[in-house]
């Protein structure tokens, strides 16, 4: 019994005496977040390739590999090209930049700089091609670095070729390699 008259008090002084007014609060809540800017790539697939092709090797890595890197008659490389889609999405103007690190194939335990005892060759060079944002650039692997500006967020895919070199002096036996880095960063 004392409970329904404690809740019939209750209602009572809560409602106001006609003719009087009710202050009411008001409090307003400010929801606020910030999205830092960032890129995002996936993982690339292949678009086309000739003498050449790429497998995911896992942690944002994968490997292009030549299927015949010389003729085997002359010792003399074989062009080959491959062209991959890289899925990206940038929320704020960025920097695409493409780099090698060795310069071009190089053999393992080799000169760098493609020359080598009685006419051979122990390096290859190669071009590089990006098309990202309606924008595209190209170098050589000599030159080792390739940067595309974008003065704006974007989201597609960036599409990256590379054409190594036939022809030439024949190449020293071996296991040729070099690593592309390629690295989009978001403007701070």
């Amino acid at each position: 019994m004392s409970r329904k008259l404690l809740l019939m008090t209750s209602m009572f002084l809560a409602t106001p005496a006609f003719g009087q007014s009710v202050d009411t609060g008001l409090q307003a809540l400010e929801v606020a977040a910030i999205a830092n800017p960032a890129c995002l790539m996936r993982v690339p697939a292949t678009v086309s390739g000739v003498n050449a092709s790429f497998a995911d090797s896992g942690n944002g890595a994968g490997q292009i590999n030549i299927v015949e890197l010389v003729d085997p008659r002359t010792a003399i490389a074989k062009s080959a090209s491959i062209s991959l889609s890289l899925p990206v999405i940038c929320n704020s103007a960025h920097m695409l930049r493409i780099r090698s690190q060795n310069g071009g194939l190089t053999r393992n335990a080799g000169n760098q700089r493609n020359s080598s005892n009685a006419g051979f060759a122990e390096a290859l060079g190669y071009t590089l091609i990006a098309d990202w944002a309606g924008q595209s650039a190209a170098t050589t692997s000599a030159v080792r670095d390739m940067t595309i500006n974008a003065n704006n967020a974007g989201a597609g895919n960036a599409i990256i070729a590379v054409s190594i070199f036939g022809g030439g002096t024949p190449l020293v036996a071996g296991k040729y390699t070099d690593t592309i880095i390629i690295e989009f960063s978001a403007a701070k």
